[in-house]
């Protein structure tokens, strides 16, 4: 809900996923400096990271060693409810201005470097009535934010 609610904490996950992916870890300052190219050189930048860094710690989805200023991943939270999938695509959706995006794009996305999505298949999204799917091409599925009110004609 958060990355749809305020797109700098969706653009620091998508950051820290990223990182964490090409180099299995995050550094504070390297985190600093990515933020600062999009948002600017201002003071409020280095204090949202700071507090956002240790909101993803408070979460568990980081750990902090103490002392070098470097994070690790967490084990990955494991997520097999479709209901809490389809609010999860839902979410990354909205926070994508419901453009329309493969199921692949989806689920590979750094944004979720906090979870692990297991066997997850495009089956499970075909009973959310919040998220459409329609079909590209021979063998793309894109998703995007539907009619709300699905189901009740």
């Amino acid at each position: 809900m958060s990355i749809a609610t305020y797109p700098f904490f969706g653009y620091m996950a998508t950051t820290i996923g990223r990182l964490i992916s090409l180099q299995g870890t995050v550094s504070s300052l390297e985190l600093q400096r990515r933020v600062k190219e999009v948002y600017g050189e201002r003071q409020t930048v280095s204090r949202a990271v700071q507090r956002l860094l240790r909101t993803f710690i408070n979460w568990k989805a980081l750990n902090d060693n103490g002392k070098s200023r470097i994070y690790a991943p967490s084990n990955k939270i494991s997520i097999v409810d479709r209901d809490i999938i389809s609010w999860l695509v839902e979410g990354f959706l909205y926070y994508n201005r419901n453009s329309a995006k493969s199921w692949n794009e989806i689920i590979r996305n750094p944004v979720f470097f906090p979870f692990d999505f297991g066997s997850l298949t495009l089956k499970e999204m075909q009973f959310s009535t919040r998220v459409d799917i329609i079909r590209q091409g021979l063998d793309e599925e894109l998703l995007f934010l539907g009619n709300v009110d699905k189901n009740s004609n």
